[in-house]
């Protein structure tokens, strides 16, 4: 029976390595981690090697490499035998050992600074102090809160009481940064709420035009049907109710203003005679002339405004659910 194929697990390769003495020991970490987990792939000396001579590129890494495989090669280029894997590594280590480890981690720690999350900033502490060998606690919180940004800093002094080890002191950075940005992202949901002001403007935009009456209009709606018809039998004008001319004509009438032309309402205009009753025009109303009336049409959609209210409305409760169900984590602040 046919032993099926081996499959190669998809890890994460080595970085390529260039010849970064600082590097030397986690891409050797990588290289032998890779090989281990699939060692049904890489299951010989030469497949071992090969694969991690593989990602040795540029600068004095390639440089060994090459001096490498000439060294393992007949005159014509064929390679004779690659050794074990072991004897590679030892070899790989003598040719790029770090000089002074602990002197290289000092001097990181020296420029460590937090630049984004702070677990971040605590993990790359962690490697640091255990490469550079530092063990006392005065010196560790000294590296640690040197690299912490500032304002981080200030807010876990004010704490009351200090942490008193360094597992309490990254448990309580983490935490104050935690909170920062939950405020963070609270501020930035109330600054992006309407004001009281900001609300009151757009439902006043929301209004609509105000609509105001013709002064030029003539106010005959005012009278009471008895006197209406009293004008219209004796020929009496409309504005200073004496006989002899009609109201467009009386000199007793007060100067026009200009004539409202925005269409929001239509106007009646009526014409007096002397003796004879007079005929009233009202546009788009059909209605027994002895009755006048005044009609104004409105251009607003009423039923377009209610629902913008509804809208607005809506709005506001479903604000208000997702503000009283929140969790911004405040506490400690």
């Amino acid at each position: 029976m046919q032993m099926p194929k081996p499959t190669e697990l998809k890890l994460s390769q080595p970085e390529p390595f260039s010849g970064d003495t600082s590097k030397t020991k986690i891409f050797l970490q990588r290289v032998q981690t890779y090989v281990d987990i699939n060692d049904e792939i890489y299951n010989s000396n030469k497949k071992k090697i090969a694969f991690a001579m593989s990602f040795m590129r540029g600068g004095t890494a390639e440089a060994w490499a090459e001096t490498w495989y000439d060294n393992h090669t007949d005159d014509l280029g064929k390679l004779k035998d690659y050794g074990t894997f072991d004897a590679w590594v030892i070899d790989f280590n003598k040719a790029f050992q770090e000089t002074d480890p602990m002197g290289s981690a000092m001097k990181d720690l020296e420029s460590l600074r937090q630049m984004g999350e702070v677990q971040d900033y605590v993990n790359s502490f962690l490697v640091l102090m255990k490469k550079a060998k530092i063990t006392e606690y005065p010196a560790r919180l000294h590296y640690f809160k040197f690299g912490l940004s500032r304002r981080l800093l200030e807010r876990i002094m004010n704490v009351n009481p200090l942490p008193t080890d360094m597992e309490g002191w990254y448990k309580k950075a983490v935490e104050i940064d935690n909170q920062t940005k939950s405020m963070q992202m609270y501020m930035k949901f109330q600054n992006n709420r309407p004001s009281g002001q900001q609300q009151k403007q757009g439902q006043q935009q929301r209004k609509g035009p105000v609509y105001t009456r013709d002064p030029n209009v003539m106010d005959v709606d005012r009278m009471s049907q008895e006197e209406r018809d009293r004008h219209i039998k004796g020929g009496l004008c409309f504005e200073c109710h004496q006989q002899g001319h009609h109201s467009r004509d009386c000199p007793k009438k007060k100067p026009k203003n200009p004539r409202n032309t925005s269409g929001t309402h239509k106007e009646i205009q009526v014409e007096e005679s002397k003796g004879e009753p007079s005929t009233s025009k009202i546009e788009d109303v059909e209605e027994d002339t002895a009755s006048v009336k005044r009609t104004t049409i409105f251009d607003s959609d009423v039923s377009e405004l209610l629902q913008e209210l509804r809208k607005m409305q809506k709005e506001r409760n479903d604000w208000i659910r997702k503000l009283e169900g929140s969790d911004f984590g405040f506490d400690g602040l």
